[in-house]
């Protein structure tokens, strides 16, 4: 199974290629094989069919658009006759005229190369007009533009799009809705009608399997024109591009948008020097990460804990002195779950005693280090075997799922909890115990403190291959939003309801935990000082630089899965006491030593150092 491409990864790159071309059907003028009417085989010297879609232009024509030696022809009578135009034919000059109100009349011939456009000759049309199926053909751009209209030529999804500059923009944008909540942003929409002319269609989705909702969209072709990939780097050179646009060119007329790619630490996608994705805004200490009882805490008479092995002591008090008063035996320190290719909410643990936030980081030198064969790693396994041992943790955290340990959880008699920083915040608030998020744990006193992080950060926003929108009106939109974000307009809003105000925190992201985050504003004073303080603390602790997001792309092929997953296991055995210390050390020689663990390291240090 090593090296081996996933099941869904060549279908998906097929899809899309096919989706470029048959998404746009029903709002896409172009070509079937229901439409082949007599007048295809009469138009085959002339030249194929081609795609036009008309961006909230309420156009008729009498037959699809042809492709002419490169130019995009069109008939005209009712091209023109659909935009208010007034259109006459002379049958004997083989001339068509069109005249509407405050817009220059047009005249076309039969077989010239010329037009007058309000009186004015212009000569060489990149084609000459002709006469197919008692209908005059002529350039469609020349046409347009001459009209007051815009056009623009998609080269990925091989269509052009007609638009019209002074109507209102129809936007499609498609985001993770972080908090779960995918309430319609009513007033926020239609502020955005009035004040941006922007109709914009949100789809707001919840975190529980986006990534791959985000790929059945991709692969069935039903991509919004702004959407938000939650991982830089899940996708290949040629796929992403496929499914992207380059964005280079554009961002220099949106400082808020070039200052977001240029930040070293926020995820982004570049191919060649060319950006090709824009981070959401997000804090990076935005990640799931321990948090405590702290009512427990309070009456234990104990102080958040700062070393591994105060910790541990914290979570047998949590079991054995009746921290929640009742009288019964009936606490539990932590309830656990694990994943296939990692320890889930264990992770927090190889993090204290490896003091790095992912198996995989960068030395100084910039080699890949693998942390799974260090001493942090044999550490934290010998005390989760300890914690297991002495009943801190469910027995069955290896079998239950996510959303399991979390009922748990709620139940309110577990002292301990891997949330993120919102979300021990919402516990709080909803009466579920009072939660705190631990700050400045380290394995030793003299060791490094670590911080949660999330190199993936908020995800990335693309502008779709297939968008019908112009870029320079989609990356205006989006950079507006950003900036009033950041400079806290937003607040200022008259209008706007809790489901507006969450729908922008989802579409333009918030870069500081502390910052407009109305869960921290409702918490009493005193937490919200712990909450405030433990955020501080972290803001201290930054990976930028260390990790390697860009693994991601061989994870998403499929490649290593079995070995990865065998080394979990190896690990969960451990933990439980059914493999010893010393087998691990055995093991970790044996996988070290095999050629599909170099070949790894290898293709790692390779992806470090590609562009």
């Amino acid at each position: 199974m090593s090296k081996k491409h996933s099941a869904l990864s060549r279908p998906l790159k097929m899809l899309t290629v096919l989706a470029l071309t048959t998404a746009l059907s029903g709002s896409l003028i172009g070509t079937s094989h229901a439409d082949r009417s007599p007048w295809v085989s009469a138009a085959t010297e002339y030249g194929q069919p081609a795609a036009v879609y008309f961006d909230n232009l309420n156009v008729i024509l009498g037959n699809q658009p042809i492709n002419h030696k490169g130019t995009i022809m069109i008939q005209a009578a009712p091209f023109l006759r659909s935009l208010g135009y007034q259109v006459t034919w002379d049958a004997s000059a083989k001339k068509l005229s069109a005249e509407k109100p405050e817009k220059p009349s047009l005249i076309f011939w039969d077989k010239r190369r010329e037009a007058e456009v309000g009186g004015q000759t212009i000569k060489d049309l990149p084609t000459a007009p002709f006469v197919l199926e008692d209908e005059l053909w002529v350039p469609l751009r020349f046409t347009a533009l001459n009209s007051g209209l815009l056009i623009r030529w998609n080269p990925h999804g091989s269509f052009a799009t007609v638009s019209d500059p002074y109507a209102q923009i129809q936007l499609r944008v498609g985001t993770r809705a972080d908090n779960n909540i995918t309430d319609n942003p009513a007033a926020l929409i239609q502020y955005m009608k009035d004040s941006w002319e922007t109709n914009v269609q949100m789809n707001l989705t919840p975190p529980r399997n986006f990534s791959d909702k985000t790929k059945i969209k991709i692969a069935a072709g039903d991509m919004e024109s702004l959407m938000l990939l939650p991982d830089a780097h899940e996708f290949q050179d040629d796929l992403f591009q496929s499914i992207a646009l380059d964005l280079s060119q554009n961002l220099n007329a949106y400082p808020t948008l070039q200052k977001l790619t240029d930040e070293s630490d926020m995820p982004v996608r570049k191919i060649d020097g060319k950006v090709y994705a824009i981070p959401r805004p997000s804090d990076l200490n935005d990640a799931p990460f321990p948090a405590l009882r702290q009512d427990w805490l309070n009456i234990l008479g104990s102080k958040q804990p700062v070393t591994m092995d105060e910790m541990f002591d914290l979570l047998k008090q949590f079991v054995s002195k009746d921290p929640d008063g009742d009288g019964k035996n009936n606490t539990s320190a932590m309830y656990a779950y694990v994943n296939a290719n990692n320890l889930g909410s264990l992770t927090w643990v190889e993090h204290a005693f490896t003091e790095s936030p992912e198996r995989f980081s960068l030395s100084e030198k910039g080699t890949v280090v693998d942390h799974a064969v260090s001493t942090g790693q044999r550490q934290a396994l010998e005390w989760l075997n300890r914690a297991y041992e002495a009943g801190l943790m469910n027995k069955d955290f290896a079998t239950i799922d996510p959303d399991t340990a979390m009922e748990e959880v709620q139940k309110g008699q577990t002292g301990l909890a891997v949330l993120k920083f919102d979300d021990a915040a919402k516990l709080t608030l909803d009466k579920r115990g009072s939660w705190t998020p631990i700050s400045g744990l380290k394995a030793k006193a003299d060791a490094q403190a670590i911080a949660p992080w999330n190199s993936a950060g908020g995800g990335v926003y693309i502008i779709s291959s297939m968008s019908k929108v112009e870029p320079e009106k989609v990356l205006k939109w989006l950079d507006q939003g950003i900036t009033m974000t950041e400079t806290g307009e937003w607040e200022g809003i008259e209008g706007l309801k809790e489901a507006d105000h969450s729908a922008i925190q989802n579409l333009f992201g918030r870069k500081d935990l502390l910052v407009m985050n109305p869960l921290l504003n409702a918490l009493p004073s005193e937490t919200q000082n712990l909450y405030k303080q433990a955020v501080t603390n972290w803001h201290q602790t930054s990976y930028g630089g260390q990790t390697l997001p860009k693994a991601s792309q061989l994870w998403s092929q499929g490649l290593y899965a079995e070995s990865i997953n065998k080394l979990n296991e190896m690990k969960i055995k451990v933990i439980q006491g059914e493999a010893s210390l010393r087998e691990w050390d055995e093991y970790i020689k044996k996988m070290q030593a095999s050629g599909e663990y170099k070949s790894m390291i290898n293709d790692l240090n390779k992806l470090t150092h590609s562009k």
